[in-house]
């Protein structure tokens, strides 16, 4: 449509590196938060911010050690590199992740 294209061309606000495609390709970006770390030990796996400690269930723990490694993540980062693990597991992990505020 001649007139949407024009009015996002002239549109005051520009939007800098979108593309439907990156997003259909990589996934949704979340931002990682600095202040919670993972932690590993013979009791279990747990985030850890300030005082606060929450268990990691098994299932999870690979994944949110290797997401907390990470300054941006996507579910297809996460994919290609645990290749074995399900998809609904990833992306069960990364809404959790997210409902915690862990990664926005």
């Amino acid at each position: 449509n001649k007139i949407a294209h024009e009015s996002l061309k002239n549109w005051s606000y520009k939007i800098n590196n979108y593309s439907l495609q990156n997003i259909i390709t990589e996934g949704r970006k979340y931002k990682v938060s600095k202040s919670v770390r993972f932690e590993r030990n013979p009791l279990g796996a747990f985030l850890i911010s300030g005082k606060d400690k929450v268990e990691i269930p098994l299932l999870y723990s690979d994944i949110t050690e290797f997401i907390l490694k990470q300054e941006l993540v996507t579910s297809n980062l996460v994919s290609l590199h645990f290749k074995k693990i399900n998809i609904k597991i990833i992306s069960d992990c990364i809404k959790k992740l997210n409902d915690m505020k862990v990664i926005t």
